[in-house]
C-alpha cells in the first residue's frame, strides 16, 4: 500500500472490523435506510462502466464492500483506491486477493486522508465516493477533492450518500447517528447544490430510500 501523505489514525481503524460486515447486510440497510446493498453495487457498476478508458479512482474506498467485484479483473484500466484507515485498506486487500493470494497488478491501494489530499491535475475518467460524504463535516471540501481527482474535460463523478428527508425511519436513525457524531445529515437538495458548486458538469440524481446516488458527467 502507498501512503500519499502522513495520516493520523482513522476512526475506522477502531470500528472498521465491526462496521464492514454490518453495512453489507440486507437487514441493516433495509431497516435503517430503506435501501439495499444491491442498489449500492448497481450504482457503483454504472459509474465504473460509464467510461471505457482512463483511470478509475475511489476515494474513501473502505473495505470495498460494494465495489470489490469491479476491481478483481483487469479491464484495461488502472484502479486507484484511497482510504485513511489501514484497517479498511487491509480488508480491501484481502477481498481483492481472495482468488490467487495477491493484489491485482492494475490496482493501487493508497493510504491518504481525503481532507488533506493535494491534487494538481485530474487523473480519473471515473471518480467514485461510496458512503463517505455523510461522515464528513466539510462536505464541500471533499467534493472539491473529487473534482480535482477527475479529468477536467472528460469524466464521470459519482457520490452515494445518506440524506435527510428520504424516509421517516431514516431521518430518525440519522438523528441518532448525528447525536453520536458518526454522521452529518444533509438534505438531498443541499447535497445537489454542493455537488453543482464543486463539480462542473451535468448532474443526475437517483434515490433509494434515504440513500442518494448523484452523478456528474462532463465531456
Amino acid at each position: 500500500m502507498v501512503e500519499l501523505t502522513p495520516v493520523a489514525n482513522a476512526h475506522y481503524d477502531r470500528i472498521g472490523r465491526a462496521y464492514d460486515p454490518l453495512i453489507r447486510t440486507n437487514a441493516y440497510n433495509r431497516i435503517v435506510w430503506r435501501s439495499s446493498p444491491a442498489a449500492y453495487r448497481a450504482f457503483a457498476e454504472r459509474m465504473f462502466e460509464s467510461r471505457r478508458e482512463g483511470a478509475h479512482v475511489e476515494l474513501g474506498c473502505g473495505g470495498l464492500a460494494f465495489t470489490s467485484h469491479l476491481y478483481r479483473e483487469d479491464r484495461g484500466r488502472s484502479v486507484i483506491l484511497i482510504d485513511q484507515s489501514l484497517t479498511m485498506l487491509r480488508i480491501a486487500r484481502r477481498r481483492l486477493a481472495d482468488r490467487d493470494g495477491r493484489l491485482p497488478s492494475h490496482v493501487v491501494l493508497a493510504r491518504g486522508d481525503a481532507r488533506e489530499l493535494r491534487v494538481s491535475t485530474g487523473i480519473g475518467s471515473t471518480v467514485l465516493a461510496m458512503l463517505v460524504l455523510h461522515v464528513l463535516d466539510d462536505g464541500a471540501g471533499f467534493l472539491s477533492t473529487l473534482n480535482a481527482l477527475a479529468d477536467p474535460e472528460h469524466a464521470t463523478v459519482g457520490v452515494a450518500s445518506i440524506f435527510r428527508g428520504g424516509t421517516r425511519r431514516g431521518d430518525a436513525w440519522l438523528h441518532v447517528f448525528e447525536a453520536t457524531r458518526e454522521l452529518t445529515g444533509r438534505s438531498l437538495s443541499e447535497i445537489e447544490r454542493m455537488m453543482s458548486a464543486a463539480i462542473p458538469g451535468s448532474l443526475r440524481t437517483e434515490t433509494s430510500g434515504s440513500m442518494g446516488f448523484l452523478t456528474v458527467v462532463r465531456g
